[in-house]
């Protein structure tokens, strides 16, 4: 991939149809990729977890909950550039093991400067435990989970489906109908992760992985959100 653009990630603000959600997303990005300078560090926000799983935009817990979602012992925030080599060294380990890597460093900072792309870390005590990352089409109202890692020791921790949950809520809100992935055939238990989460297997891609390996093509449509009115001039 070519060099980095030079400008911060909007991700797909422009995009989205409720004008707070807008500038809400504008200061969000502007928090974790600040030009010039290092980001300060924003005090945690605690939404009602109701907000999250009614898929209603409700007011400012719903917003936040997008910024920093706090479950327990872990938190999810938006990525950020300075988190592209720990990201390569877990999709190294636990995603193309036995394969050539072909997501290093590098090509995630690429991905993270596309207005289009999407990522997220959990962290437990300051350190990133597991990741997501989500590529948009709008025009089509489509969208592929590029990556998803947890590490070993911290599954079963409701990360993984915190991870996706994120990605797709973002997504949603930016008109997306529907989510795909790939996932390797010889991984029963990711297949089964990603079937309790509502994903069908859609095709079978023989030797998808270097020639070495099949995939599985997964799809999930979700049902609509409601539509939230736009609020006065």
């Amino acid at each position: 991939m070519g060099a980095p653009r030079q400008r911060t990630n909007r991700l797909f603000a422009a995009r989205l149809t409720n004008a707070r959600i807008k500038e809400w997303w504008k200061r969000v990005r502007a928090q974790h990729h600040p030009p010039g300078r290092r980001r300060q560090r924003q005090p945690e926000i605690r939404p009602n977890p109701r907000d999250w799983t009614s898929g209603h935009a409700s007011g400012d817990y719903h917003l936040g909950y997008l910024v920093s979602v706090v479950n327990m012992s872990f938190s999810l925030r938006p990525t950020t550039l300075g988190d592209a080599t720990r990201l390569a060294e877990l999709s190294g380990e636990l995603i193309e093991h036995g394969l050539s890597r072909r997501w290093s460093a590098r090509r995630i900072s690429d991905a993270l400067c596309d207005s289009e792309t999407a990522g997220v870390v959990a962290e437990d005590g300051g350190a990133i435990i597991g990741f997501a990352l989500m590529g948009f089409d709008f025009p089509q109202r489509e969208a592929h989970l590029w990556l998803l890692a947890v590490e070993p020791t911290q599954r079963f921790r409701g990360l993984g489906r915190a991870l996706v949950g994120w990605l797709e809520k973002v997504g949603r809100l930016g008109g997306i109908a529907s989510f795909q992935l790939e996932v390797r055939a010889d991984d029963p238990g990711a297949q089964a992760f990603y079937q309790r989460l509502g994903y069908r297997e859609v095709a079978r891609l023989s030797g998808y992985y270097e020639g070495k390996l099949d995939a599985l093509r997964m799809l999930r449509v979700p049902t609509p959100l409601a539509a939230t009115p736009e609020p006065p001039g």
